[in-house]
């Protein structure tokens, strides 16, 4: 689904329709589709908080020097936050 240069993840529109769907009230005082793109941007901006707080400080993280230096709980920390993160913004399966 997209709206104005954003494009939703399926999981997102489908989770914002569902809320729009049991939100009566709101659909009969609002455009369905407002609510809807209002409801997926927010998923999307909590979903990309979410990812980087797994992050952490992985971006900046030295793996060519963990190596080097056998910091194997470092390489294997880091790698995981990045992948979680990853996860996150792109969920296997829908989310």
């Amino acid at each position: 689904m997209t709206t104005e240069a954003q494009t939703f993840p399926e999981d997102i529109f489908q989770t914002a329709c569902g809320i729009v769907m049991n939100a009566k009230s709101l659909k009969s005082m609002l455009r369905h589709k407002d609510v809807v793109d209002a409801i997926a941007l927010a998923l999307i901006a909590e979903r990309e908080r979410c990812a980087a707080i797994a992050e952490s400080n992985a971006k900046t993280f030295d793996f060519q020097k963990a190596l080097a230096d056998c910091d194997d709980a470092g390489h294997g920390h880091n790698s995981a936050r990045l992948q979680i993160a990853v996860d996150i913004r792109h969920p296997k399966g829908g989310a």
